[in-house]
């Protein structure tokens, strides 16, 4: 997560680039829900949703994790996908 004091940007790992279809189906949900509908897909197979606001913060996390998704090592000093 990286943001201000009341928006943040999310950045979830997609493992090997690979989603299935809840998963999908998942960041649909969540960028429909919380970034005005935009996902934005990176050059390193990550997908970073933006203007989320800082108290639903918590409540996007979990649903990502409910499907096996998660922003841990997504950023900073840590291996990545590509």
């Amino acid at each position: 997560m990286r943001g201000t004091k009341d928006i943040h940007m999310m950045r979830i790992k997609i493992p090997q680039g690979q989603l299935n279809a809840d998963q999908l189906e998942c960041l649909a949900d969540l960028a429909q829900a919380y970034s005005k509908g935009i996902g934005h897909l990176t050059t390193r197979q990550d997908m970073q949703l933006y203007w989320i606001p800082t108290s639903e913060a918590p409540q996007a996390m979990a649903k990502a994790a409910s499907v096996g998704l998660t922003t841990r090592e997504a950023c900073g000093n840590s291996v990545r996908n590509v």
